[in-house]
């Protein structure tokens, strides 16, 4: 699975750059809902590395809401004036809030995504246009939590969260250009495979913890 996405990314990388290319840095905004989860074949004998899909997720420790921001830059590339394709590098800060035991738990993390994307405009006019995108993205999300939180189980099990996250992730939304030089795009991003790692050391299995499901906004001015 991680082959074949790493894939699409490059081969949509590749066209992009063969197209007429434009030059792109903007702000992304976003509200994230993060949850942690342990797959059902998690095994900690030996040291392994794995991806699984989130319909594994068979843990959820309630509601982790948030909110994130950062840069992005990148290129686009119109092949038609109703078919473009696009790779942005995006990057930022973002903090979250969960429910504990006790009392709620404020952390926060850094994020690193690659995309590519698909755009379809409705109608393009040159100077302007309206359309929608889609694409895949390839996500790193490092928790800045300086104490590793352990959850306790009612049947004595006992996880805990892993700070280095990667997920791949499927996008969708919609696109908007204006005067030549400004979009403006409203989205979702939702997580379809996630990285794992587990060691033979550890006394409590790792639990992965993305964000499952993200809404946002973001602006881009294009040279």
């Amino acid at each position: 699975m991680k082959k074949i996405i790493l894939r699409i990314l490059f081969l949509l990388a590749g066209l992009t750059a063969m197209a007429q290319a434009r030059f792109f840095i903007g702000l992304d905004g976003q509200y994230d809902n993060l949850v942690s989860y342990q797959p059902d074949d998690l095994k900690v004998s030996t040291t392994s590395f794995n991806i699984i899909p989130t319909t594994s997720i068979i843990l959820s420790l309630g509601d982790t809401n948030g909110g994130s921001g950062g840069v992005n830059f990148g290129v686009e590339s119109d092949f038609s004036r109703y078919f473009v394709l696009r790779t942005t590098l995006a990057g930022g800060y973002g903090a979250q809030t969960s429910q504990g035991l006790f009392s709620k738990i404020n952390s926060s993390f850094l994020y690193l995504n690659l995309s590519a994307d698909v755009l379809l405009n409705f109608f393009n006019t040159g100077s302007s246009s309206f359309g929608i995108y889609g694409g895949v993205s390839a996500g790193y999300l490092y928790s800045m939590m300086k104490i590793t939180p352990i959850l306790l189980l009612s049947d004595g099990n006992s996880f805990r969260i892993n700070n280095h996250n990667i997920a791949f992730f499927g996008r969708i939304g919609f696109s908007a250009m204006f005067a030549d030089h400004h979009r403006i795009e409203v989205g979702a991003s939702i997580p379809f495979a996630n990285i794992y790692a587990v060691g033979s050391e550890l006394t409590q299995p790792i639990i992965n913890g993305y964000s499952n499901l993200s809404l946002g906004a973001s602006y881009k001015y294009i040279f």
